[in-house]
């Protein structure tokens, strides 16, 4: 996580909060602007919410059904949605992962986008 928040700047948003280890070293970098986070489970949110820095916009949604009614512009959106274990479990995700980042590349052109998971 820190190589992609030693990376980011301007606007970031982040699908899938995770332990938030992201947003605390996000916010040690003075390029980062704003920091966004999209989240669908409630109980991440209460578990981890309380120990984030101040200043981390959490909304809790899925992250497909935010993309599709977001109009707001990111400078880098980091995925961090999928969860496997073993090399067969990482290639049976490959499909989904592609298909988010077209889906990613189609909505936010100027974007970067990374991969985590």
């Amino acid at each position: 996580m820190q190589l992609f928040a030693q990376q980011s700047r301007g606007r970031v948003l982040c699908a899938g909060l995770g332990l938030g280890l992201i947003c605390h070293e996000l916010v040690k970098n003075p390029e980062v602007k704003s920091i966004t986070v999209i989240e669908c489970n409630s109980s991440v949110i209460d578990l981890v919410g309380k120990y984030l820095p101040q200043g981390i916009s959490v909304i809790k949604d899925d992250f497909y059904h935010f993309i599709h009614s977001d109009t707001s512009t990111w400078d880098i959106i980091i995925s961090d949605l999928w969860v496997s274990s073993g090399y067969k479990e990482k290639l049976a995700l490959v499909p989904e992962v592609i298909t988010v980042g077209v889906q990613l590349r189609l909505k936010y052109p100027e974007a970067r986008l990374g991969f985590h998971g």
